[in-house]
């Protein structure tokens, strides 16, 4: 019989219910509207498993799950996810690059655990040497990067899938 635990590598929209152990790197939400209060229009987290896979998972549409995550997730901590869909990785702007995505609703169970041993990957970095390579980059990948500042460009307004959008743009340097 197959452990009910999978590697992010292994899954699958099947995969319904089986469970994953992941440590959540990254958590922000994406708000409804500019300038109205708090209210979010998804959650989005980026999680790793124990040999370092990351895969993004998202709530999205339901404002009450979106505050019952909020309360769960802390970036940094461990957590046994289960009753999750897979479903394929559609977003334009990717935080990851794998084929399919978690989503989360009510019927999904969050449990916050402690387990020795399991890795602590908390950043994916890239040199600056990979950056000037086109093909080792994608422009539609978030990516970390650590750098010094040393020019902050005018705020740009452009318009971006129909809203009014600013802009900033900034140069960064390696410290070495």
């Amino acid at each position: 019989m197959s452990s009910m635990f999978i590697l992010v590598k292994d899954i699958k929209p099947q995969h319904q219910l089986r469970a994953v152990r992941l440590r959540a790197v990254r958590v922000f939400e994406v708000p409804e509207k500019r300038g109205e209060g708090h209210s979010s229009k998804s959650m989005e987290v980026l999680l790793h498993d124990e040999e370092g896979s990351y895969i993004h998972a998202t709530v999205q549409k339901k404002k009450k799950d979106v505050v019952k995550y909020r309360e769960i997730f802390k970036e940094g901590k461990l957590f046994e996810i289960k009753n999750f869909m897979a479903a394929t990785n559609y977003y334009v702007y990717k935080i990851t690059q794998h084929a399919y995505m978690i989503k989360l609703n009510y019927r999904t169970e969050v449990k916050e655990i402690n387990t020795l041993g399991f890795s602590f990957k908390m950043f994916r970095l890239k040199s600056f040497i990979s950056l000037k390579d086109t093909a080792d980059v994608s422009d539609k990948e978030l990516i970390d990067v650590i750098g010094r500042v040393i020019e902050i460009y005018n705020p740009v307004d452009k318009i971006i899938g129909g809203k009014a959008t600013k802009l900033i743009d900034f140069q960064i340097e390696d410290n070495a």
